[in-house]
């Protein structure tokens, strides 16, 4: 059966039926529809048919057809197919040409990420305060002491062996690293009441 003896006016239909032995018109069966165009002002559909290869699908007009489901559901993909294109392309569109609100939208998100960026960079640069502890130095002794401090903690005026320099540092980490100044620090200015001051302070 070659691919014109499909074509020139015969009927085809996506149903198996018989014709009379009487006709010369045979009847093919519609796999599936591949395509639509239009010729001389008339549609037309490629047609893949059971039991032929896609070596004999062929354009047959549509009045010559009765698949008519396999057309309804060929033409409702194709309309899908379209509306998503007209779609993509508007939002290519909107892309290309944001509006005014949108711009401003993008304005103030690079502003924004160029504050933080800036930020972080003075962060990165601003030097951390280095107490002698941090510079290999040993405590000498403890000047002074004052809880005046952001966090509320008690600081101790340290000074440094073989330096003029002084530092404030943290009690807790004093506590750690010179212990035994601090000890001395306390002796020298915790003063205690003798027992004859109570008495005395009694009668």
């Amino acid at each position: 059966m070659s691919r014109n003896s499909r074509g020139n006016g015969k009927k085809v239909s996506n149903h198996v039926s018989s014709l009379p032995s009487d006709t010369d018109e045979e009847e093919y069966i519609v796999e599936k529809i591949l395509d639509r165009r239009e010729k001389n002002g008339e549609i037309e559909y490629l047609l893949k048919w059971i039991g032929f290869s896609d070596d004999d699908n062929t354009w047959e007009p549509k009045k010559n057809l009765c698949c008519y489901d396999l057309i309804a559901a060929f033409e409702s993909k194709r309309n899908e197919k379209e509306k998503m294109k007209k779609k993509h392309i508007n939002i290519k569109e909107k892309e290309k040409h944001p509006s005014l609100k949108e711009n401003l939208e993008n304005k103030q998100d690079e502003l924004s990420q160029e504050k933080k960026a800036v930020k972080k960079k003075t962060k990165v640069q601003m030097p951390s305060l280095l107490t002698g502890f941090d510079r290999n130095m040993e405590a000498e002794k403890i000047l002074g002491a004052t809880d005046d401090s952001p966090s509320g903690e008690l600081l101790f005026l340290i000074k440094w062996k073989s330096s003029d320099d002084c530092d404030l540092v943290p009690s807790s980490l004093a506590n750690k690293l010179c212990p035994q100044v601090v000890i001395k620090f306390y002796e020298k200015n915790l003063y205690w009441p003798n027992s004859k001051s109570k008495t005395s302070a009694k009668n």
